[in-house]
């Protein structure tokens, strides 16, 4: 184990798997058996079903329930293609003992977010229903496991329902479509063909969701959803027995039907031959190309050995990526991106696909760079250090789930085990998993990384995909032959050399800086934090926790930021912090940085918003005197490298070339200008490639020096696994020697103002049958606290009435967002912001319908039910928030500035049930007068 990990966590990972009863690393067998976790209870009831019970305590008084079916679309006839998506919707419309949208609205009146916590998703191979359920009154646990339970075999199905039901699919299928779909929908036919993955999308069919007679829903819910094929699964602050008593009280009775259909399993098929497309469209804004070499058998791992195959499976892959990664770090990169994935492609089968973003280099010499750095792994193999660096990080990754587990959030286990139930994978515990990689990666030599990537299945077929924008006639793009003939000559090519890389130091800093000591020390024993103040005057608050065994957050902010400077500095202030991180800190080029600090979880980076300066920084307890190193050199060290700053004008002029073919982006880029009336400071959401050329490396670092450069007025944060004794000498050291400056910083209202009146903009633009509302409604108005939390309830209601009028009355649409907010820069306002993707003959009348709940909503209030779900949920969010750091982190940086009140913090709950459905009321009237409004419309180009 690397000597940079305290001893008190060795202890704890030799404590946790002697707990277990996991052998030491040295005592693992090649083909000893991944049983699974002893923390896990498995059952099985006589008709089949399987239960999977995990007590966990994070976070408390909260259990994650889930109802996963073995069946999706594969299963679904002919006739039936979309209608297990469809069941999956009629869930949430009726059960034998809930009425239509009852489940909901219980759900929500015991703080169960609709959408985001209630859910559930249909897959090729499964269905599952997500249920988080709070366990702060009794009942409440039986209470969702009787609703999975009535999921199981007693949802409703009526005529009614369905009808309705199926337009709203349709609405979800609407949203979806566009260039991506089209060009996927041409690919993955032939990515997967000769099996039903290509004929039997989780979506479906239009036509069959549309005109479908509801007795082959009702069929498809009689033949899948059956115990034998259902698995049960409680993770949470639960007991264990009570909790089994209950599964077996609601699904003991359950019956298989009488002969009952033989599950479709299907597999993927080899390619016989190599072949490429050559896939474009108006509207698709980027070049790529895929490269998937043949889906190979190959199942889950079972044993010592073959989760070891795992580990060195991702490692070759690893090790490409960061090898495919180098050369975008210089002049002309051969392409934006690449990356190289060996996965599961389906249930059985894993499939080697390699994926190239293009650039502004032709997209031949992309693709035959990219293979070449394939074919120069597998023809030399991988160096020492490469490996060395990897299986350091691959140790550190594994220490700290290991550190952290007993803080791991039921949802993580419940998606593990949910895993293990459909695919088989491996659920023996962290303990395990750790002793496995420790035996491994302890003493992994490249060659034998090497030896191994070499015997990966390989097929001599492959399947080429270019996608991208239809081109004109000066830039050709290769034909299908033309493709083919490339890559084939990349594979074929023989000459070559061995990778090799320059010595890579063994720390970021050689000397440590003369820092400057603590002068004051203060501490609030309401908030758990001590404040030091340093003799180079600047302030640190520090929250020592135990939410994470090991997480440290740190936070930096002061005024200024972006506001600061005009119009022609836009573009250098905008990016300055992206231009100078690009080229790397102190005689570290990114490349280079990524290597010194492998095996390292450690991050830290400048933060130069609209109104604030500062930094964000991150590590484990191990690793905060790295991070803290890392901090100082972006505020004292920044690189310039000319080669780079070309390299990164090039990557995001070739990102954002093509932006304007999506008629969503023509539409917002309209609409920003429309709303800020052509004003030179309003935001820039699509740059050009002209405002590319206006970015100025000095200009760049000259505002980074000025914004971030110094710590003069900047508070910072530490919260986390701190221990104050030893943390203050390392504060005192690389903080405290942060330079200062005489002058103060400062943000500025520079005047930008939305426009006053209402306005409606129009435009029409797009091949695909659908359209794009978006309102904006904004009002000078003073900020308080207290009128920010009855403006997010009003976005809260709006919401509601989304789902409830918009959705499940009119299905004008599948989903729509309505927010408002308040803020207090650099002026008081509020802005209702309100999305609506829909039907484009529904457009008017979802607009009238919106506008008439908000004058609902102004004249009578909001009804008390409907308040008091979202008092709620608000309520079991804030639980869980004030038990994690980064929320912690937030409020102590909003505290100093712009300013907020602790108390409200703490004891949030008790402010938010003061308010009454009248305060909402005059709070919509006061945020929502309605003299200040755009509406804009986004049709197809043309009627369909």
């Amino acid at each position: 184990m690397p000597s940079n990990i305290p001893f008190r966590w060795i202890a704890l990972a030799l404590s946790i798997a002697v707990g277990l009863g996991i052998p030491g690393h040295a005592q693992l067998k090649p083909n000893d058996p991944l049983r699974p976790d002893s923390n896990i209870s498995i059952g099985k009831l006589s008709n089949g079903l399987v239960y999977f019970i995990r007590q966990n305590k994070t976070p408390a008084r909260h259990a994650e329930l889930r109802l996963v079916i073995k069946a999706g679309s594969l299963q679904e006839d002919d006739n039936q293609q979309g209608l297990a998506h469809l069941l999956e919707h009629m869930a949430f419309n009726g059960t034998t003992n809930f009425k239509r949208n009852d489940i909901i609205s219980y759900l929500q009146s015991i703080g169960v977010e609709y959408g985001n916590d209630l859910n559930a998703y249909t897959n090729f191979e499964e269905t599952v229903y997500q249920l988080p359920i709070p366990l702060d009154k009794a009942g409440n646990l039986e209470k969702g496991i009787q609703i999975l339970q009535e999921w199981a075999h007693n949802i409703s199905n009526r005529d009614e329902a369905i009808k309705n039901e199926r337009n709203i699919v349709l609405e979800e299928s609407r949203s979806g479509q566009g260039a991506d779909d089209r060009i996927f929908k041409v690919i993955y036919p032939k990515l997967y063909a000769g099996s039903r993955y290509a004929a039997r999308l989780p979506i479906g069919k239009d036509s069959i969701v549309k005109n479908a007679p509801a007795a082959a829903l009702r069929q498809f819910y009689t033949d899948w959803y059956r115990p034998n094929l259902m698995g049960v699964f409680v993770v949470g602050d639960v007991d264990t027995a009570k909790t089994a008593s209950l599964i077996r009280k609601y699904f003991g009775g359950l019956q298989n039907p009488e002969g009952a259909r033989t599950p479709v399993a299907d597999s993927l098929r080899a390619y016989q031959r190599s072949e490429a497309l050559v896939v474009t469209d108006k509207e698709a804004t980027s070049y790529s190309t895929m490269l998937a070499w043949s889906p190979q058998p190959s199942l889950q791992p079972q044993t010592v050995a073959q989760y070891e195959e795992d580990i060195l499976r991702n490692m070759y892959t690893t090790i490409i990526n960061q090898r495919l990664g180098e050369l975008t770090q210089q002049e002309n990169p051969p392409y934006l991106s690449a990356g190289l994935d060996y996965s599961f492609a389906a249930t059985g089968y894993r499939q080697l696909n390699l994926n190239v973003n293009h650039g502004s280099t032709p997209i031949a010499q992309s693709v035959a760079a990219a293979i070449g750095v394939v074919q120069q792994a597998k023809r030399f193999g991988f160096t020492q250090p490469e490996v060395d660096r990897l299986a350091k990080s691959y140790l550190s990754f594994y220490e700290r789930s290991l550190n952290e587990s007993s803080k791991t959030p039921s949802v993580s286990y419940a998606e593990e085990y949910i895993r293990h139930f459909l695919t088989d994978e491996p659920i023996p515990g962290i303990a395990m998993e750790y002793a496995i990689a420790k035996r491994i990666l302890t003493n992994l030599n490249a060659d034998s990384l090497s030896a191994f990537a070499k015997k990966l299945p390989y097929d001599d077929h492959v399947l080429l995909a270019l996608t991208g924008p239809q081109p004109n006639s000066s830039s050709p793009l290769p034909t299908p032959e033309q493709l083919l003939t490339v890559a084939n000559a990349a594979f074929d090519k023989n000459d070559g050399w061995a990778y090799a890389e320059a010595p890579i130091a063994e720390a970021l800093m050689s000397n440590k800086p003369k820092g400057a000591k603590v002068m004051a020390e203060t501490t609030d024993a309401t908030m758990g934090t001590t404040t030091w103040t340093l003799a180079n005057g600047i302030s640190v608050v520090v929250k020592p926790t135990n939410f994470k065994n090991d997480q440290v957050l740190l936070e930096a902010r002061r005024p200024g930021g972006l506001s600061n400077y005009g119009a022609a500095d836009r573009m250098n202030a905008r990016y300055a912090a992206a231009v100078v991180s690009s080229m790397g800190v102190s005689s570290f080029s990114p490349l280079s940085l990524q290597k010194v600090l492998s095996g390292k979880m450690v991050s830290a980076a400048a933060a130069i918003g609209g109104f604030t300066d500062g930094y964000s920084a991150s590590s484990n307890a191990a690793n905060v005197e790295t991070m803290l190193q890392l901090l100082y050199l972006r505020a004292t060290s920044p690189r310039v490298d000319t080669v780079l700053f070309r390299s990164f004008l090039q990557k995001s002029k070739a990102q954002l070339n093509f932006a304007m073919a999506d008629p969503e982006n023509v539409f917002v880029d309209t609409l920003i200008k429309t709303i800020y009336n052509n004003h030179p400071l309003a935001p820039i959401t699509f740059p050009t490639n002209a405002d590319f050329d206006s970015i100025n490396i000095g200009r760049c670092l000259d505002i980074y020096k000025e914004r971030v450069g110094h710590a003069t007025g900047m508070q910072f944060a530490i919260v986390g696994s701190v221990n104050l004794a030893s943390l203050k000498p390392l504060v005192e050291t690389y903080l405290g020697a942060l330079p200062t400056a005489a002058e103060t910083s400062h943000y500025k209202d520079n005047g930008l103002r939305p426009i006053t009146g209402s306005h409606t903009l129009r435009l029409r633009k797009g091949e695909t049958d659908k359209a794009l509302v978006l309102m904006m409604e904004t009002v000078e108005v003073a900020y308080t606290e207290e009128l920010d939390t009855k403006g997010q309830l009003v976005g809260e209601i709006l919401n509601q009435k989304i789902d409830e009028v918009l959705r499940e009355k009119l299905q004008g649409l599948y989903s729509g967002a309505a927010a408002l907010n308040l803020n207090r820069l650099p002026y008081g306002n509020a802005q209702l912001f309100v999305q609506l993707p829909c039907n484009p003959q529904k457009t008017e009348v979802l607009i009238d319908a919106f506008n008439a709940e908000v004058r609902q909503l102004q004249q009578n209030g909001p009804l008390p039910g409907d308040l008091q779900k979202i008092k709620k949920q608000w309520a079991e969010q804030d639980k869980i928030s004030l038990t994690q750091n980064d929320v912690w982190l937030d409020h102590l940086m909003a505290s100093y500035f712009p300013g907020a009140n602790r108390d409200r913090f703490l004891h949030f709950e008790q402010y938010l049930n003061a308010i009454t459905p009248q305060q909402i009321k005059e709070a919509a009237r006061l945020l929502l007068p309605g003299k200040n409004q755009v509406t804009a419309i986004l049709q197809p180009a043309s009627p369909q």
